[in-house]
């Protein structure tokens, strides 16, 4: 569980005007800029409350904030205060504020999210350099393009469907001497916990050091400088997959939102 949920129970539909108030001022600001999610008749799984929602009424509403962010971490007490916020402000819905977590258990919690986060968040690269001289940098946007990679600010990024982030990312790494016409190497990376789907992409990898190789004799290393020939690379599939598992074991299944959430960008 990546958030903190207080689920605002009743036996009858809160009317919407005064549900939206968690995100207006001056509830938004009380409540600690909760994440607010809803469900009307309409509904058959949570959504995101917005200020723009027109629902006349919800039957299901509840109140979150994640764990671990930019700014920190929620410990126990911050969550009491919370809890006790969204008391309040349930009342007025004729409601109950009903803790997924009770604030005493927060801080052991977090502690398990960031254990997790420090072992879990996981960045496969690979570095491929020519056997002697440099890439064409033409030539490997050529390849990288027919892969289906397409242009980022860092470099190339290869992207699918409406996911935001690149799935497999690309980097040159320039002869410091001649600048952009010279590529002396390409780091390929791929982070396991912010990926939908990890182990496709680390093939989309290993296609990628293939294909680069039909074009220039060329070698893979890992990130221990190991070289990367098949049995590496099934190696390497197998400590994948052992992560992804591990990530799905505990409620944080990689790519999802839950991830997202734990293991920031």
């Amino acid at each position: 569980m990546a958030q903190f949920i207080v689920e605002l129970v009743g036996p009858r539909p809160a009317p919407g005007v005064w549900a939206r108030e968690a995100l207006q001022h001056p509830w938004f600001g009380a409540l600690g800029e909760p994440e607010v999610y809803c469900m009307d008749a309409g509904d058959r799984f949570w959504r995101t409350m917005t200020v723009r929602d027109a629902a006349a009424s919800y039957d299901s509403l509840a109140l979150a904030w994640r764990y671990l962010d930019r700014r920190g971490r929620l410990t126990g007490r911050s969550a009491e205060r919370l809890y006790h916020t969204a008391e309040r402000f349930a009342s007025r819905l004729e409601r109950v504020a009903m803790p997924l977590l009770p604030p005493e258990h927060v801080d052991a919690h977090v502690r398990l999210l960031e254990e997790l986060r420090e072992r879990l968040d996981v960045m496969i690269a690979l570095t491929v350099r020519p056997t002697s001289g440099w890439f064409e940098p033409a030539s490997v946007a050529r390849v990288l393009e027919t892969l289906g990679y397409r242009e980022s600010p860092t470099g190339w990024g290869l992207f699918v469907g409406a996911w935001p982030e690149a799935l497999v990312e690309a980097a040159a790494d320039y002869d410091p001497s001649e600048g952009p016409s010279k590529i002396l190497a390409i780091d390929l990376g791929l982070r396991v916990s912010r990926n939908p789907d990890p182990l496709w992409s680390l093939d989309r990898m290993h296609e990628t050091v293939s294909t680069l190789a039909t074009h220039r004799n060329c070698l893979a290393v890992d990130d221990d400088g190991q070289l990367v020939d098949a049995a590496r690379m099934e190696w390497i599939r197998r400590q994948a997959a052992e992560v992804v598992r591990e990530l799905k074991d505990r409620g944080l299944p990689a790519g999802s939102p839950e991830a997202l959430m734990v293991f920031p960008d």
